[in-house]
């Protein structure tokens, strides 16, 4: 998972499902990975696999603008640009440094 000024971005390895058994889909402020294959039979005899991974998304990201690819070494990579958030006002406040020692306390601005 990488989450950086301007993109949040997370890279899962698929490669046991094919594409039509994976699905990516938002959900509130979250986005959601769901894997699942029925169980079918490989070298050392029956497997069936199922996962799902849930990621809170960042403030600034938008749920719509969610976007998803698939690689063929089975690397699902979702993105989301994270918008800019406005620069906090310019109001400047000094806030006090409380210094206690045992039952007394001193404040220093």
């Amino acid at each position: 998972m990488t989450n950086t000024g301007d993109k949040f971005s997370v890279k899962l390895d698929v490669s046991h499902f094919k594409p039509e058994e994976i699905k990516v889909k938002t959900i509130g402020n979250c986005v959601e990975i769901h894997g699942k294959h029925e169980e079918r039979s490989d070298s050392h005899g029956w497997i069936a696999r199922e996962f799902t991974r849930r990621y809170v998304l960042p403030d600034g990201c938008k749920a719509e603008e969610v976007m998803s690819s698939l690689k063929p070494n089975g690397v699902l990579t979702i993105e989301a640009k994270k918008e800019q958030l406005p620069p906090i006002s310019g109001v400047e406040r000094v806030v006090p440094i409380a210094i206690t020692e045992g039952d007394k306390q001193k404040t220093f601005c």
